[in-house]
């Protein structure tokens, strides 16, 4: 409910480079969409953000395009509800490790209501950002649990959507 004010905001930003302008998740009638899947993967962006690997975020660029199309509205909700899976598995986090339900209610509600979420929620394409993040988390929780072939795959889905994610081997 913090965020449903963005619901009928507009393109900002990076948007704009990423799902307006981008000819590789469009398409055309000379190459469809999903043919350039293997340019996503090898680190295809946007001229103006070149310097960045984040295969996985770009090819989600491309899914979220081709479903949702132009239209910054269902993009809002994806974010929302990728913030509240953040918000989740960080209320599961905090039990995992405190073994209470209370402190990981108070923990969880901070985390989702704290204003430094704003623009990583706000913005549609800092959203895609915040994939990195959940799987950063899930990663870590199932390292907690000794799940670690989950905790690998998970980890490796994180450093391949978002570069801060490379931190997660210091705290396991």
């Amino acid at each position: 409910l913090a965020y449903i004010n963005t619901l009928p905001n507009n393109f900002a930003w990076d948007d704009r480079d990423f799902l307006l302008n981008w000819p590789q998740i469009k398409g055309s009638e000379e190459l469809p969409a999903y043919l350039s899947l293997p340019y996503l993967l090898a680190g295809d962006v946007p001229t103006n953000h070149r310097g960045v690997y984040r295969p996985i975020r770009s090819v989600l660029y491309l899914v979220s395009y081709n479903f949702f199309g132009e239209n910054p509205f269902p993009y809002h909700i994806q974010s929302i509800i990728i913030h509240t899976l953040i918000v989740i598995v960080i209320y599961f986090l905090t039990m995992q490790i405190t073994q209470k339900r209370t402190l990981a209610f108070i923990v969880s509600i901070l985390f989702a209501t704290h204003p430094i979420h704003t623009e990583s929620v706000s913005y549609i394409t800092a959203s895609f950002d915040n994939l990195g993040i959940l799987f950063f988390f899930l990663s870590f929780s199932f390292y907690i649990r000794e799940r670690i072939f989950a905790s690998v795959i998970y980890g490796f889905l994180a450093f391949l959507t978002y570069e801060i994610t490379l931190v997660l081997p210091l705290l396991i």
